[in-house]
């Protein structure tokens, strides 16, 4: 089960971007609080987690682009639109749980853009940790 993403300024705002180092302002910062949502978790689940590299991959569509993601991670988004009435994934690159192996201050992410200048349509790369992303919550089997 995949965050539904909304488009109205809110907590799950497809336009939030966090750093991967823990700490304030942290994917891990925000993965709590997601947990501890309402009284037991967003969508009433408390076992959120930061989608590894490979489950971002899986959702690309390489036949989409802006953003590069399958429709069903894009439904319904327009200005204001929330989690409960849209899916929004925005065009560009969110953080994987998955730390790059060659260079442990890097983790690796999906850019779901298509890039304008480098056409990096569905490109997935490592990034320094100290960098600002955005990031989708999954839930069950690794």
């Amino acid at each position: 089960m995949w965050e539904n993403k909304s488009d109205d300024g809110g907590y799950h705002d497809k336009d939030n971007t966090y750093v991967w180092t823990p700490g304030s302002g942290s994917i891990w910062e925000w993965i709590g609080l997601v947990n501890s949502e309402g009284v037991s978790g967003f969508a009433g689940h408390s076992d959120w987690r930061i989608a590894n590299v490979k489950e971002l991959q899986s959702i690309i569509d390489y036949g989409r682009v802006v953003p590069s993601v399958h429709p069903g991670f894009n439904t319904a988004c327009s200005a204001g639109c929330t989690v409960v009435t849209c899916s929004c994934t925005a065009a560009s690159y969110y953080w994987s749980s998955t730390t790059y192996a060659s260079s442990p201050t890097s983790a690796w992410g999906v850019n779901f853009s298509n890039g304008l200048v480098d056409f990096n349509l569905g490109y997935v790369s490592p990034n320094d940790k100290t960098g600002t992303r955005a990031v989708r919550a999954v839930r069950g089997g690794l």
